[in-house]
């Protein structure tokens, strides 16, 4: 269902914004696996881009980069190009 992507989400953002990362990266896993089941891509990227920004603040930058380039890819294949665009300068910083 893609309330329950939307509302992992943003729980998984305050989470984050408090510093609690560890309950961010545990609620956008949820977000990530109720954006899949409910097949929306545009949760499915926010979703991916959450874990990757938890899992950059727990200095795991190996699964942070690839959880962005999930996020991205994802962004390419369903022709988001606002989402792609914003990943690829992302990149370059």
């Amino acid at each position: 269902m893609v309330e329950s992507a939307w509302l992992q989400h943003e729980i998984g953002r305050c989470h984050l914004e408090l510093g609690h990362t560890s309950d961010a990266l545990r609620n956008g896993e949820n977000a990530l696996l109720a954006a899949r089941n409910a097949e929306d891509a545009t949760w499915q990227i926010h979703a991916a881009a959450l874990v990757a920004q938890a899992h950059a603040a727990l200095g795991n930058y190996e699964e942070a980069v690839s959880k962005f380039t999930e996020a991205l890819n994802t962004a390419t294949a369903q022709s988001e190009s606002h989402y792609a665009l914003s990943f690829r300068r992302l990149s370059k910083v």
